[in-house]
C-alpha cells in the first residue's frame, strides 16, 4: 500500500520529501564523522610530534658524530705529530749510541791517535756518555778535557792515567755531585 501510495503521489511531493531526506542525511553525516576526524586530528598530532622528535634527536646525533670526527681528526693529527717526534728522538738517539760506539771502538784500536780534537768532538756531540778510558792518549791535554767535562754531563767514570792535565781541570768534574772519576 505505501507503494501505491508513493506512486499515486504528485512529483511535486516526491522530490520535497526527497530533498528533505537528503538535507536529513547530511545533517546527520558530519555528526557521525565528528569523532573519526578528532580521532584522525589527534593521530595526525601525535605522527608530526613523533617525527619532530625524531628529527631533534638526528640533529644531536649528527652533530654529536661531527664532533666525534672533529676530536678523531684531532688525535689522528697529534698521533702523527707524536710518532714524527718519536721518529726523531730514537734516530737522534741511534746517532747518539753509534757517536758513543765509535768512540769506544776508536778507543779500543788505537788510542793513543785521540787528541783534543776528538775530544772536543765527543764533548760537543755525545751528552750522554757515561764511561770514558783515555788513559795513555798522550795527544790530550786541558782543552779535550775541559770539553768532555762541559758537554758530557752523564759523564761517571773517566781514566786519565798516564795523561799530562793540570790539576785544575780535573777539579771541574770534581765539582759536580754524584761523580766518580778515578
Amino acid at each position: 500500500m505505501l507503494l501505491q501510495g508513493i506512486l499515486h503521489s504528485e512529483p511535486s511531493e516526491l522530490r520535497w520529501a526527497s530533498e528533505c531526506r537528503c538535507e536529513e542525511l547530511v545533517m546527520q553525516v558530519p555528526e557521525s564523522t565528528r569523532p573519526l576526524l578528532r580521532q584522525i586530528e589527534a593521530m595526525q598530532e601525535a605522527i608530526a610530534r613523533k617525527a619532530d622528535s625524531w628529527d631533534e634527536a638526528e640533529r644531536s646525533l649528527n652533530l654529536q658524530l661531527q664532533d666525534a670526527e672533529a676530536k678523531a681528526a684531532a688525535a689522528e693529527e697529534k698521533e702523527h705529530s707524536v710518532n714524527k717526534h718519536l721518529s726523531k728522538t730514537l734516530s737522534r738517539n741511534n746517532v747518539l749510541e753509534a757517536q758513543v760506539l765509535w768512540f769506544y771502538s776508536f778507543n779500543w784500536l788505537e788510542g793513543k791517535l785521540v787528541g783534543d780534537e776528538a775530544l772536543v768532538a765527543i764533548g760537543n756531540g755525545c751528552p750522554l756518555l757515561c764511561h770514558l778510558n783515555v788513559s795513555g792518549c798522550h795527544h790530550i791535554g786541558d782543552t779535550g778535557i775541559t770539553a768532555i767535562a762541559r758537554g758530557c754531563h752523564r759523564l761517571t767514570y773517566l781514566d786519565v792515567s798516564v795523561l799530562q792535565v793540570t790539576q785544575q781541570k780535573l777539579q771541574m768534574f770534581k765539582k759536580r755531585k754524584n761523580d766518580s772519576y778515578f
